[in-house]
């Protein structure tokens, strides 16, 4: 019974890694805004836009994954989450990060 166990438990700590790290892009990109800019604005502005893939994904995201098949979609989903989140760090390493690119990248990531 214990080798059945073993391919549920690696997609439950897959989905927590994923879970966790677009958790916590949503909340520190709009504070990486914040410290950056000082602007409320431009920081709810960036929420907005890292909240708006959670939205979007819980209306479009059950037909997605019928059509697709749910393991092809969750690979998909967590390469350009995990790509995006790789190029929001480095551009802003690089001090080349727009306000723009904070605002787009999460919301990619987010899905």
């Amino acid at each position: 019974m214990r080798g059945r166990r073993g391919p549920l438990t690696a997609l439950y700590a897959a989905n927590t890694v994923s879970l966790t790290g677009n958790v916590l892009t949503t909340l520190a990109v709009p504070l990486f805004v914040l410290e950056t800019t000082g602007s409320a604005a431009k920081a709810g502005i960036t929420g907005a836009f890292a909240f708006l893939p959670i939205v979007i994904a819980g209306v479009f995201g059950g037909a997605v994954v019928d059509r697709l098949g749910f393991r092809r979609t969750s690979i998909r989903a967590d390469v350009a989450s995990g790509a995006t989140v790789a190029l929001t760090i480095e551009a802003a390493a690089m001090a080349r990060l727009p306000l723009a690119g904070t605002q787009w990248a999460p919301g990619v990531g987010g899905v």
